[in-house]
């Protein structure tokens, strides 16, 4: 169950196997990577209006009691989120010269973090 207006990027998301590999800490996608794509179900439940979207989720959720979602409330969703121009520039700044791992790279790391990982 999830709130998407991308239902194209949503579902690219669940069957690409780069996509999942991508994003591991997401409970869904270990769940598809470790019982594989057969052993689960993706329907579409319902079309509706953008600013319907949560109404509706929330109605599901009661409804069905989907064993994999983590919140059970669509409010703690991301879905309407607008960053500030403040925020945005920094995010943006943050990423320039980075690709993905590339601040990770020669980290040197504490015991206590080792121990942890």
């Amino acid at each position: 169950m999830g709130s998407s207006t991308s239902l194209g990027r949503r579902l690219s998301t669940y069957y690409c196997l780069k996509g999942l590999e991508l994003r591991p800490n997401i409970y869904i996608h270990r769940a598809i990577l470790k019982y594989t794509l057969s052993s689960f179900k993706l329907s579409i439940l319902e079309y509706c209006l953008k600013e319907n979207t949560l109404i509706r989720e929330e109605c599901y959720l009661r409804l069905l009691k989907p064993e994999y979602n983590v919140s059970t409330t669509p409010s703690a969703s991301f879905l309407g989120l607008t960053h500030s121009e403040i925020a945005r520039s920094k995010i943006g700044s943050s990423k320039l010269g980075n690709t993905y791992g590339e601040a990770l790279k020669g980290r040197v790391r504490s015991a206590e973090t080792k121990k942890k990982i």
